[in-house]
């Protein structure tokens, strides 16, 4: 019986909708097409960021000095490279909706430590999770097993009571791995699907 659904943040909640501002700053940098979000999120700086190991201003600034920003400009690259982020509103309302139907719902986010505070402050949607587990908070990045317990733990949930949805196939067999059912994220539609078929699986 699933009890809880547990959801990724990066391109299942919160979409890159708009690629131009990313595109104008490969562009002023002189790098080739598409090639900035591995720059600044493929990296292992990146990954010590989101393990607690690097704060906001120290990540943000040795990433401009391997891009070639100079510090000045730091403040609007960072801006304009999530500026085409928007809330996956439809997502929202299915989890909304799924809460009211009694299920618990969750975060599981490789992301820093200010990540809740993006999700209270300017997301607004913190409230809709009973539990939010963020790498930087515990310390471990998705796929491992022990960030899904820790999950689990805090909803007292079973692994195997619980989806989880996520658009990065590896973190989604990380999951499995771990005794969770998971979903990969393509799109809405085929996610919700998924998931109400999971729901419903005797």
């Amino acid at each position: 019986m699933i009890r809880a659904l547990i959801y990724d943040i990066g391109n299942v909640l919160v979409r890159t909708e708009d690629l131009s501002p990313r595109r104008a700053w490969e562009h002023k940098l002189q790098l080739e097409h598409d090639a900035i979000e591995a720059l600044v999120h493929a990296t292992e700086l990146n990954s010590r960021y989101e393990r607690g190991e690097l704060d906001t201003a120290q990540f943000w600034s040795l990433t401009g000095t391997n891009l070639g920003i100079p510090e000045s400009q730091l403040d609007q690259f960072r801006a304009d490279f999530y500026a085409g982020d928007h809330l996956n509103s439809e997502m929202m309302a299915f989890i909304r909706a799924s809460r009211l139907a009694g299920l618990k719902t969750a975060i599981i986010s490789n992301a820093p430590k200010a990540m809740r505070t993006k999700l209270r402050d300017e997301l607004e949607i913190l409230d809709d999770f009973d539990v939010v587990t963020i790498s930087g908070e515990v310390g471990v990045r998705k796929p491992a097993a022990s960030i899904f317990a820790a999950c689990c733990a805090a909803l007292r949930i079973a692994a195997n009571e619980t989806i989880f949805v996520d658009d990065i196939a590896e973190n989604c067999e990380g999951a499995r791995a771990a005794g969770l059912h998971a979903v990969h994220f393509i799109d809405n539609p085929s996610a919700m699907q998924a998931i109400e078929r999971l729901i419903a699986a005797p």
